[in-house]
């Protein structure tokens, strides 16, 4: 029960990105089925449209990072010797976190930026502060995640622990 608890919370961003990508084709469907048939558009649409891309691509990256999925081109670092690439490995990891400290950083001040002003979409009115939150969650997400992905491969590379898809 408790590791399919803990495997439930370690899959909230899948599930936050895959409910705004089935909501967002249905939507954008149904808004271009009103529009062309009916000559009869959503207003509301591309408002919708605007936050479920803004939630997809957040927690669609967070999910990749959890996974190991983003892009990595290591053709060089390959060829370098096994201690030099933990080393590496070792700076990748710190400019990394610190790359995604900045974003986590920063989009909380855009989140409260938000808030203070109170500020709400044009036709809907919801709080463009809940839209922009899901940015410093996700990075937050992606910080926890490519640390714990980095040192596990930095500490224990030939152990069966998960790795980046076709990488090392």
């Amino acid at each position: 029960m408790k590791s399919k608890l803990w495997a439930g919370v370690c899959n909230i961003d899948l599930f936050f990105s895959i409910v705004s990508l089935v909501i967002l084709v249905t939507v954008t469907f149904f808004g271009v089925f009103m529009r062309y048939l009916f000559n009869n558009p959503f207003v509301w649409l591309d408002e919708v449209q605007m936050i479920l891309i803004v939630w997809l691509t957040c927690f669609g990256a967070a999910a990749a990072m959890r996974k190991g999925g983003h892009i990595a081109i290591d053709m060089v670092v390959e060829l370098l010797p096994k201690k030099m690439r933990q080393h590496l490995s070792l700076l990748i990891l710190l400019v990394v976190i610190l790359i995604l400290s900045f974003l986590t950083w920063n989009s909380f001040g855009l989140v409260r930026q938000q808030y203070n002003f109170r500020r709400v979409t044009d036709i809907l009115e919801l709080p463009r502060a809940c839209i922009f939150a899901a940015l410093p969650v996700s990075s937050a997400m992606m910080t926890i995640s490519f640390t714990i992905l980095a040192l596990r491969n930095y500490f224990a590379p030939d152990s069966g622990l998960p790795r980046r898809e076709g990488g090392r």
